[in-house]
């Protein structure tokens, strides 16, 4: 009787959890954000200013394959419904991208993600990064813009964030419709990372050395200088590592959706 009771119990949860599984795929409030179609194409990778960190040195060509980069953010509020927690240091903004989060938490999360929604989000790749920061591989400073005098319309930094970060798309997006490419939060990428690595870069597709010790972030945050949000800064963290200024943002291969985006609604 006991053996039957237990039974009985883990098939009503198993039931419950099934459950609870489609209805999060069906939810119309699950928050994920608009994926944009990027259209690949080759540009000059790098400083191309000549006013940056060696890192970002030299310039080069790197060729990249169409691919999805969400509009904003991983925000609180979805993060929250697929990991029934909220680790963000600035809380009460379910609208300000999640932060204080591992390379590693975003991997968890991405995987419950696809198994709610039977995609295949992931982290973009460095060079999907900054192409899609600089609105398709412009020449831009800061995404969308090369004035700095512009800067506070497009961008929560230093100067105007109260050291905090905000809801996003609150400031003008780039000409791609990506918005907070360039501050709020830094964003994790798929990349391990390496400082020399732009010397050896492969031209089409390049994905990062093998291996390493650190995971890429790009786009600067709430914290930091105008030149320390540049669309072609280059930093990078343990993948263990977690503070209030990194977040994340979802990418996808083109096989995931209509040109339009149409692919990713729930």
């Amino acid at each position: 009787m006991v053996n039957k009771t237990h039974l009985l119990i883990f098939l009503f949860w198993l039931i419950f959890m099934m459950s609870h599984v489609v209805a999060l795929a069906e939810d119309p409030k699950l928050a994920l954000p608009h994926m944009v179609f990027v259209k690949g194409n080759c540009f000059e990778m790098g400083d191309t200013f000549n006013e940056g960190q060696q890192n970002e040195m030299p310039p080069h060509e790197v060729c990249i394959d169409d691919f999805y980069m969400a509009e904003s953010e991983v925000t609180q509020l979805l993060w929250a419904k697929i990991m029934n927690d909220n680790p963000s240091g600035f809380k009460d903004c379910s609208q300000c991208p999640v932060e204080n989060i591992s390379w590693h938490q975003t991997q968890i999360f991405i995987g419950k993600l696809n198994n709610i929604t039977k995609k295949t989000f992931r982290l973009p790749s460095e060079a999907e990064w900054e192409y899609a920061a600089r609105s398709g591989g412009k020449q831009e400073r800061w995404s969308g813009i090369n004035e700095q005098t512009a800067l506070p319309h497009f961008s929560w930094y230093g100067a105007n964030s109260a050291r905090q970060t905000h809801p996003v798309m609150q400031k003008k997006p780039n000409a791609l419709g990506l918005y907070d490419m360039t501050g709020n939060v830094w964003e994790w990428i798929q990349d391990w990372h390496n400082d020399d690595y732009y010397q050896k870069s492969p031209k089409t597709n390049p994905a990062g050395p093998s291996q390493g010790v650190s995971k890429g972030l790009r786009g600067g945050s709430w914290f930091f200088t105008p030149m320390g949000i540049r669309t072609t800064v280059r930093a990078a963290s343990g993948p263990d590592h977690r503070f209030f200024d990194i977040g994340f943002r979802l990418a996808a291969d083109v096989n995931e959706g209509k040109h339009s985006g149409e692919g990713f609604g729930l």
